[in-house]
This record gives structure tokens, C-alpha cells and sequence, in this order.
């Protein structure tokens, strides 16, 4: 501003302001050039997960005590809210996984799941990971089964009116093959019909079996109903990529077939000596006997086929009604019954590790887990160099230590007095009151006058021709002279 005020422009003030200029950017370069910044970093850990092929043993009488353990789970998990039961995870903060059938059939590489509530998940309770609890900010894939009920052919058949005791005249005693399934008295509510021919022996291909299941026409008719389909129960096998995030909430973002998925086939692990036959027809026995049954002179319809019709409604909520049939459709019956086998499968091999942490110390009985690695993220706080406030502080530092030492350099070279100080006197404005005839400029004025203006300590003659020395232009005032006298 005082250069333009004084109209001082050129190439010296143009150095001057950028010699300026060095202090505040060498400033500004020192509170820069180091900053504390954020970085994620990947490191890689180990962790495990429960082995959805751990063999079936809940096998005998001698698994009584444990049925009663497996079918509390089972319950809880049907009596879980409804945003539960559509979210990613469990109740206990279990990994679900989702139904790959249901996304895309024979869809190959990653499918991403974009919403969780509109995902269809193969059980009603998810995988237990060890360690779960301190993962942190981590992302891994989890390798796991599971099993996927395909019905068709659903088909309903009237009873006679008279309300659901109606059913006991023997609308669902027909079949061929052994039938799994739950009653009261002579009213049979629902089954599981296998042909004998499939326990008795070691399942290839799928599981086939009919399922069918007795209630009312709709919610106002007396008149009893039986809906009737075939279903083909299958293996899944899956990669599911899963995020968790700082507070170690889980969930999966993709899912694909894995390389060991093998189409249309169904296998059950069980212990060395058994068929597989065997061991599923103790697994229909079981999930038979896990859902209790009332009788109160009217028989009632039990959770299985509540949720089965009716997801959304508390399964135990009510004892002495019956479903409504007609509304539900086989691709409905299919979610739900995969769920429901899929939830007592998991309750069945891990009981324990399913509310409290995978421990595979604690199941009653010996089971597996898969152990791979997992990416954790951490966040590492650093010093971070600026290369370009760097660069500007070398920069200016440099120029000014080299403008400090070339001062006291050329002060050696000086051989006169300092003659500045009397000439910026001559720019100065007067405070005093000013006499006749004497300027009335003021200081910034007179500066533009003698703007550009060379002045020199010289030779002048004085009184007497004697020689003077004086401060003036130096057009009119010669240079000094050696070995001249001066007064």
C-alpha cells in the first residue's frame, strides 16, 4: 500500500515486496509443512467360525435333556421381532446368512445384498464366530451350508365343516412311507411324509418328501383345509463376504456359490456307523417333538405351522386357534420351512455357542470349526510431510539467511556515513506550524516528488572557494576527492 501510495513501482520495489514476502511464507510453511493425519492400515488375523457340517448326534433317548435346550433356542428365535428376524443378524448378534435361491438361481460370482430387511435369510439364527467381540472395523469370508427346502405342487384339499376337530376323520393319515408328524389325539396338525425306501439307506440326489399341513379355509370358515406339496430338500454351499464395523456389528454384503457346491444334492454329516437316512429321520423325530401341542377339548394349531402361514405374528402368542391356509403360496412355504429346519439344525450342533460365543469346549457334543484369516482395519495416526511447504520453507529460509549475511557483508564495503536518515527527514510532514512562503505538501507528496532521485555525499565549494562536503544531487555535487582538505 505505501509503494502505490507513493507511486514507487519497479523492478527494486518489485524485489523488495518479494523479499517481504519471505517472512509471512516461511511462517505460514513452518505451521504446515507437518500435519497429524489418518490412515487405515490392513492387518491380517486369524479367527474361526462354527462348522455347519459338524455331525448330527442328537441321536437316542439319550438326548432327551437336550432337545428340551435345542427347542428353547428354536423358540426364541420365532419369537424374536419382526426386525429381527429381517435383519442381518440374530438376537445374539450372530451372522445370518443369506438364501442364495432366493437372489438370483444360478447366478454365478458375487451377488451384493443392498438391503437387509428385504433379504431372505436361510435360518432365523446366524453362524457363531470366535472372537466376534474384538473383530473391530474387519472384513472376511465365511464358507458355510445350509440347507434349502424347493416346494411345488401346492394343492389344497376341503375337509368337512364342523371346525378343526373336523380334521381328525383322517385328512392327513394318508400317505406311504413314514410320516413325521404332530397331533392331538386323532386331529393330525401337520406332517412330513419320506418314502422308506429313502431312510433305509444312504440319500443320493435330493431329499424328496411331501409335506402337508392341516387349518381352516380362511380366518371365518369352519370348513377344515389341507394343503398338500413336494418339497426337495438340498445343500447349499456359500462364500459370504461380511463386514463388521468398530462396535463389531456384523453382516453380510455378498454372497456366491462356493467351489464345492454340488447341484440338487442334500447330505447331512452324522457319526461314523449311520446312514444318512437314519440320521435325518431322527432330526424330522426331533423337530416333531419341539413344538409343543395343546388340548383343551378343541385341538390347536402349534408355532411350526403358525410361522409357516404368518411370520410376522408372534408364533407362541396364541394357543387355541387354527391357520388359514388359502392365502399362502409354495414359494412362502418354501422361506419359512427352510428357516424353521435350517434355525433347529444350527440349535442342534451348536446350542451352547449360539447364545454365549462360539466355545467349542462347552457344546455337549464334540463339534467342528472352520478356522481361516480375516482383513482388520485400523486406524494409525501419523506425521505427514508437506513436500510443498517444505519446499517454500528451504526456500525462504535460504534466501533470507543469504539477505542477512550479504548485509553485514556489504556494511564493510561501506567507507562513508549513513546518509539515509538525514534524506528521509526531507519526507517527513512538519507538525509545527508552517511559516510564510514554505511548502504546504505533505509527506506522501514529496516522496512522489523526489521519487527516483539520486542523491550523493559530495564535493561542493563553500565560502571562500573552501571545499565543502554536502548532502545533495548528484548532478550538483561532485564526488569526493582523496587527499582534498574539506571544512
Amino acid at each position: 500500500m505505501t509503494m502505490y501510495r507513493h507511486r514507487a513501482l519497479g523492478i527494486p520495489t518489485c524485489l523488495l515486496a518479494i523479499v517481504w514476502s519471505l517472512s509471512p511464507v516461511g511462517s505460514q510453511a513452518t505451521q504446515r509443512v507437518v500435519s497429524l493425519q489418518t490412515r487405515i492400515d490392513n492387518l491380517t488375523m486369524p479367527f474361526s467360525w462354527a462348522d455347519t457340517m459338524s455331525p448330527y448326534q442328537v441321536l437316542g433317548t439319550d438326548a432327551t435333556g437336550l432337545l428340551n435346550s435345542i427347542a428353547a433356542v428354536q423358540s426364541s428365535a420365532m419369537m424374536a421381532p419382526e426386525d429381527i428376524q429381517k435383519s442381518a443378524v440374530d438376537q445374539w448378534s450372530n451372522v445370518k446368512i443369506p438364501m442364495i435361491e432366493r437372489l438370483g438361481r444360478g447366478t454365478l460370482g458375487w451377488i451384493p445384498l443392498y438391503n437387509e430387511s428385504t433379504t431372505d435369510y436361510s435360518a432365523l439364527i446366524g453362524i457363531p464366530v470366535l472372537g466376534k467381540d474384538t473383530l473391530g472395523a474387519s472384513s472376511f469370508i465365511l464358507n458355510t451350508t445350509y440347507w434349502y427346502a424347493n416346494c411345488f405342487n401346492l394343492s389344497f384339499t376341503e375337509g368337512t365343516p364342523g371346525g378343526f376337530g373336523a380334521l381328525g376323520s383322517g385328512v392327513l393319515i394318508n400317505y406311504t412311507g413314514t410320516a413325521f408328524h404332530a397331533f392331538v389325539g386323532n386331529n393330525y396338525l401337520w406332517q412330513i411324509v419320506v418314502d422308506n425306501g429313502i431312510l433305509n439307506s444312504n440319500i443320493s440326489g435330493p431329499l424328496s418328501f411331501d409335506f402337508q399341513i392341516a387349518g381352516f379355509k380362511n380366518s371365518t370358515s369352519n370348513v377344515g383345509l389341507r394343503s398338500q406339496m413336494t418339497c426337495n430338500l438340498t445343500t447349499s454351499s456359500v462364500d459370504v463376504k461380511v463386514i463388521c464395523d468398530n462396535s463389531s456389528n456384523c453382516r453380510a454384503t455378498a454372497i456366491s456359490y462356493s467351489m464345492s457346491q454340488v447341484s440338487n444334492q442334500f447330505s447331512i454329516p452324522r457319526p461314523k456307523g449311520y446312514t444318512s437316512g437314519f440320521a435325518i429321520s431322527q432330526f424330522f423325530a426331533n423337530i416333531r417333538n419341539s413344538f409343543a401341542l395343546f388340548h383343551s377339548g378343541t385341538p390347536a394349531s402349534t408355532a411350526f405351522e403358525r410361522y409357516l402361514t404368518n411370520p410376522s405374528v408372534n408364533p407362541f402368542s396364541q394357543f387355541y386357534f387354527a391357520v388359514s391356509l388359502s392365502n399362502t403360496m409354495a414359494d412362502d412355504y418354501s422361506v419359512r420351512l427352510t428357516q424353521i429346519l435350517n434355525t433347529y439344525w444350527l440349535s442342534s450342533i451348536v446350542p451352547i455357542s449360539i447364545t454365549s460365543g462360539l466355545d467349542p469346549q462347552a457344546e455337549p457334543y464334540p463339534m467342528s470349526v472352520v478356522n481361516s484369516t480375516r482383513i482388520r482395519y485400523v486406524e494409525v495416526q501419523y506425521l505427514h510431510c508437506n513436500t510443498t511447504w517444505l519446499a517454500l520453507l528451504i526456500i525462504a529460509s535460504t534466501l533470507l539467511c543469504l539477505i542477512s549475511f550479504m548485509s553485514g557483508v556489504l556494511k564493510l564495503f561501506l567507507r562513508g556515513p549513513n546518509i539515509l536518515d538525514p534524506v528521509s527527514a526531507l519526507t517527513r510532514p512538519n507538525v509545527l506550524r508552517m511559516p510564510e512562503n514554505a511548502t504546504f505538501l505533505d509527506g506522501d507528496e514529496r516522496i512522489r516528488l523526489m521519487g527516483h532521485r539520486r542523491v550523493r555525499l559530495g564535493d561542493v565549494v563553500g565560502k571562500n572557494n573552501s571545499r565543502q562536503i554536502l548532502i545533495g544531487d548528484e548532478k550538483r555535487v561532485a564526488r569526493l576527492q582523496e587527499n582534498r582538505p574539506y571544512v
